[in-house]
């Protein structure tokens, strides 16, 4: 299996202050394109999803998780804002590496991790 994400940023000044950047799953092949883990009790972005989260936690609205009290949901998309340019560009740049990091091991916890195996050891 392979894992294909295609991710668009956008940055932007925010009116009266502050940089905004705004990432959003265009399309994604092998995987959910609801990457964006966010708490459902604030509605918060969390973190990006790790193979675990994709298979776990559920792609519903805000309305829904607090409907059927999920603690967490997960979205194709993304804003945060910051106050300064370093810790915009940082958040981005981290996150855009969080995004490749799942794209590659996404396929291997799937394909290669899970399962039964049995095994005979003799002495």
């Amino acid at each position: 299996m392979s894992v294909t994400i295609d991710l668009r940023v956008v940055q932007s000044l925010i009116e009266g202050g502050g940089y905004r950047v705004k990432m959003d799953v265009l399309y994604a092949t092998g995987i959910a394109p609801e990457i964006f883990v966010y708490t459902a009790d604030c509605n918060e972005f969390s973190h990006v999803a790790t193979p675990f989260d994709i298979e776990n936690i559920p792609y519903v609205t805000s309305e829904e998780a607090e409907l059927h009290g999920y603690n967490y949901y997960r979205k194709a998309g993304v804003i945060e804002d910051r106050n300064t340019v370093e810790s915009a560009e940082a958040y981005s740049n981290y996150t855009k590496e969080r995004v490749a990091f799942l794209a590659r091991e996404f396929p291997k916890a799937i394909d290669g991790f899970e399962g039964t195996n049995d095994y005979t050891y003799t002495g």
